[in-house]
């Protein structure tokens, strides 16, 4: 039997998917993106793009490709956990630290040894094998950030859906400082209860949570959970009592790593080497490719452009003779005004006089109430209330 000698370079790879006929110049390709709110159509033949268009679609059930949105994020959080450890595995070899076995991790408790690892009055950690475990959990679950989540667009700290029930309960087990308090205020807007938008009694539980959760993790630290944690294994070796359960901002669980490593810096070959590296920051493409602790699927600048490209070109610019702009985006005031009077213009509502309906359509003067109290709150400090507007709209 003769064997071919076949060339699996990249080079060779790009070069045999340049000779297939789906790229040739004669072919005729029609693409299909459908999404939640919208499907995207393209036609192209060879290179050259004959037709796009994206149409907008209401989708009332919509709700199961939720789901499918949730799976797809944590598929690409596991994705990026296992490159984030096996980055710091070759760190690890390269400062003379011991990389432990899965089966000797599942077993270990490194809540414990973290404390123990801080306890200032302990001796802190006794072996290299301990500082692994350490390193390794805290690199692995290294908290929530709120510019992490943003890569991914629809998503919130508690899941895909701006539902007020999932973000009360997320928010019931999480740290905040001033920045995370702040950064969930400024999702009031978007959230609903069942589907509907929420009333002022909602809002005011919503930034009533906010408060008493701050005001809960001031009092208290990741140390103090964790000798809470280690007191109570300690009286009762065979109680199995979760040691995770809390969601700390990704800056605190830095400080706390930080502390650890520089604490046990003798067990380490060359401590300030191994941080800086650790800690690299991903903000550049050449960082992204070496950062671990702060590893991020896309670097700010990478998230930036993928935003822009995702603004389309105005349509109607260019047949106005205006010069070619891309498109404004929802939540610019003109949009919510145009959206307003398009959604009011065609809506008809069936009011019952007696024991007959009579279909109707808003009087203009009701439509000027609305749009007059919208574009007087646009901003933050003046956002609508619904409970307001249908005063507004009685009167």
């Amino acid at each position: 039997m003769q064997i071919k000698n076949i060339d699996f370079s990249r080079a060779a790879i790009i070069n045999s998917w340049k000779n297939d006929p789906f790229y040739g110049e004669e072919a005729v390709v029609l693409g299909l993106d459908i999404g939640i709110e919208g499907i995207g159509i393209a036609v192209r033949k060879g290179k050259e793009l004959v037709y796009c268009k994206s149409l907008l679609v209401e989708l009332p059930k919509s709700k199961p490709l939720a789901g499918r949105r949730s799976l797809r994020g944590g598929r690409r959080a596991r994705k990026n956990r296992r490159l984030r450890m096996r980055r710091l595995k070759k760190l690890f070899e390269e400062h003379g630290l011991p990389w432990v076995s899965d089966e000797v991790m599942s077993r270990s408790d490194p809540y414990a040894l973290r404390y123990r690892a801080i306890n200032p009055k302990g001796n802190g950690l006794a072996s290299a094998e301990a500082l692994s475990i350490c390193i390794r959990s805290l690199v692995s679950l290294r908290g929530y950030d709120f510019y992490a989540l943003s890569i991914d667009e629809g998503s919130y700290p508690w899941g895909t859906e701006p539902q007020l029930d999932d973000a009360c309960k997320w928010l019931s087990s999480t740290f905040l400082d001033d920045g995370g308090a702040e950064k969930l205020r400024s999702y009031t807007d978007e959230l609903f209860s069942k589907d509907t938008p929420l009333n002022d009694n909602q809002i005011e539980k919503w930034e009533q949570a906010i408060a008493e959760q701050l005001k809960w993790s001031r009092e208290r630290s990741m140390e103090k959970i964790l000798e809470e944690y280690y007191t109570k294994k300690k009286r009762d070796r065979t109680a199995h009592r979760r040691g995770r359960g809390f969601n700390f901002p990704r800056a605190q669980v830095e400080d706390h790593l930080k502390a650890i490593i520089e604490k046990h810096a003798a067990l380490i070959r060359e401590p300030i080497e191994f941080k800086r590296k650790l800690f690299l920051p991903c903000t550049t493409k050449e960082q992204k490719a070496a950062s671990i602790f702060h590893y991020n699927r896309k670097t700010p600048d990478e998230c930036k452009k993928h935003f822009l490209k995702k603004v389309g070109k105005c349509p109607f610019s260019l047949q106005w003779g205006l010069e070619k702009k891309q498109c404004a985006l929802r939540s610019d005031p003109d949009v919510r005004k145009w959206n307003l009077i398009d959604f009011l213009s065609n809506r008809r509502f069936i009011l019952l006089e007696g024991k007959q309906q009579v279909s109707r359509t808003l009087p203009e003067s009701c439509v000027k109430t609305l749009i007059d109290y919208l574009v007087a709150h646009t901003t933050s400090k003046t956002k609508p209330s619904w409970d307001k507007a249908k005063k507004a709209l009685e009167a």
